[in-house]
């Protein structure tokens, strides 16, 4: 007998369809009607279907349905799912920290959060989640991924993910924590009259921490800024506005939103003087940058008002709206798109699910001040682009592991005396190492990634002796290749060493500058930039 989920599945589709259908009939007048038939149709089925069916059930479903061809942004909002996105705004929960979207129908991760447990276990922005609990992914909604990755701290939650370049899902075992998200968790002076400022969130407090941020470091004989938004998800559009205007004159276009109804076509403009009216800018951006994180940095680039750095933002421009339903339920509904001030489409064609791409794949669009051309087709294009971490099969393995991190909580722990000034040297590398066989760490390299599936060849086809030699002799080799990728990665390594050994030792705030200004290729470029009056002018001046 088939259970009871399947006809749930079942009756919901039906119901959709039907629901779906009427929408369409809306304008001919047949809208009731075509409601009234739902009604009876869901009456009729609890009444007389073979197996008793929960009318709750087959609303849910239908509800579901529904959503199933719309877009993959657009969720019903059970009351937890719904008190989770509350928490959101405010920037508190328990769980593993990382911002998820459905992109061409994966569950992919936009984001991890900074410092929390996925973004320590090594989880990227673009790492498709396949599993959870061994549980597939596939057919899952974001809300749903979300209430299981969430738990208390303390708890495990087992992921596998599938990343670019590999054959087979990587499984990571992640302990759960408690997420505090400052909006602004770093603010300072990084030499040569430069201030930096971390924008990790558009929470509810973004604008108003930003805001205190930027005012302290204006009395430092401020003579540069980055604004660093690489890896923030979004949030707020309140707070992306309030952002915005720190840096734009009163009355300047930030976002446009166009929907189908009059009431979704607005436009969002600066509104106060600003704190930073002309003290030169850049802002730091990645593929990781989404949604408020690509409205601040479109409106900065559109105005001329600074220069865009790193790679091309992830392209979330989607407006959802949050409409409330009886019992403390809620629709997260798709209403508008995000619209820069040049009048680029935010939303990247590929994301947008269901909807029609937008036009401005092909098009080119011109800056409001200088006239420079930028880049339309979604998401925001750097007028400098920086080279784009590509990391090793060992790399990977490292932090997965978290041993990077494990290694660098003793090290810190046994070496008290560790000072600002610490950085990682011979010794310490060998230690690191000596870490690393003890706890028995090994990995497959790509070339042995590619020796597996030749080797299973030679299983099915039955090589000759003198073949199958050849390749165990190619095995012995491939083992003394691993040593020369650890040599290749040793900058990777001793980056990643420093950070997790000083974070551990000076705490969180301590990276920013002595790791990141120093060796996060966006944030070595944007102080060049800086330094140099002429490069930066030059670079919102010219037509690209």
């Amino acid at each position: 007998m088939r259970s009871q989920k399947f006809y749930a599945v079942l009756f919901g589709s039906l119901l959709a369809l039907l629901i779906v259908f009427s929408l369409v009939l809306a304008g001919s007048g047949d809208f009731l009607s075509r409601v009234r038939m739902i009604d009876q149709v869901v009456a009729k089925i609890s009444e007389n279907y073979v197996e008793e069916v929960e009318v709750d059930t087959l609303v849910s479903a239908g509800i579901y349905g529904i959503l199933e061809r719309l877009d993959p942004f657009s969720e019903f909002l059970e009351p937890k799912p719904l008190d989770q996105l509350v928490e959101d705004t405010r920037g508190r929960f328990e769980g593993i920290g990382v911002e998820i979207t459905i992109q061409a129908d994966s569950l992919t991760v936009v984001t991890p959060l900074e410092g929390s447990p996925a973004s320590r276990a090594g989880l990227v922005a673009g790492d498709r989640i396949v599993t959870i609990n061994g549980q597939s992914t596939v057919g899952m909604s974001t809300e749903e991924a979300a209430r299981v990755l969430r738990g208390p701290k303390g708890t495990e939650v087992k992921v596998g993910i599938m990343r670019s370049g590999l054959v087979e899902p990587l499984p990571f075992t992640i302990t759960r924590g408690v997420i505090e998200i400052k909006a602004v968790p770093y603010y300072g002076m990084v030499g040569d009259g430069i201030g930096y400022v971390r924008l990790s969130r558009f929470s509810d407090q973004a604008g108003e921490e930003l805001a205190k941020a930027v005012a302290e470091l204006k009395k430092e004989n401020l003579k540069g800024l980055i604004l660093d938004v690489r890896s923030n998800p979004g949030g707020l559009l309140e707070e992306a506005v309030e952002t915005a205007e720190l840096f734009l004159p009163p009355n300047q276009l930030v976002v446009e939103t166009r929907g189908r109804r009059a009431d979704q076509n607005q436009k969002f403009f600066s509104s106060q003087p600003p704190l930073l009216p002309d003290v030169p800018l850049v802002v730091a951006v990645d593929e990781g940058s989404a949604s408020a994180s690509e409205i601040v940095a479109g409106a900065i680039q559109d105005w001329d008002r600074g220069v865009v750095v790193g790679n091309s933002t992830f392209g979330k421009g989607l407006v959802q709206s949050l409409l409330s339903l009886p019992e403390r339920r809620a629709l997260k509904l798709t209403t508008a798109r995000y619209f820069t001030p040049s009048g680029r489409s935010i939303q990247r064609p590929e994301r947008s699910g269901r909807l029609p791409a937008d036009s401005a794949a092909v098009e080119k669009f011109k800056t409001k001040k200088s006239g420079r051309i930028v880049a339309g087709g979604g998401g925001i294009t750097p007028d400098v682009t920086t080279e784009k971490a590509e990391y090793t099969p060992l790399q990977i393995e490292l932090s997965r592991r978290a041993l990077i991190w494990e290694f660098g909580v003793h090290y810190a722990d046994d070496h008290p005396d560790v000072k600002e000034d610490f950085e990682v040297t011979e010794p310490v590398v060998a230690e690191f190492r000596r870490f690393l066989r003890e706890k028995k760490f090994a990995y497959r390299s790509a070339a042995e990634e590619e020796l597996k599936k030749l080797d299973s060849l030679g299983k099915e086809n039955r090589f000759s002796e003198a073949t199958q030699k050849k390749l165990e002799e190619l095995k012995a080799a491939l083992e003394a290749e691993k040593e020369r990728e650890f040599q290749a990665s040793l900058n990777f390594v001793r980056r990643q060493l420093k950070e997790s050994i000083l974070t551990k030792a000076l705490g969180e705030r301590a990276k920013y500058p002595l790791v990141w200004m120093k060796t996060h290729p966006e944030l070595v470029k944007a102080k060049e930039i800086l330094v140099s009056k002429e490069q930066y002018k030059r670079l919102l001046a010219s037509a690209r």
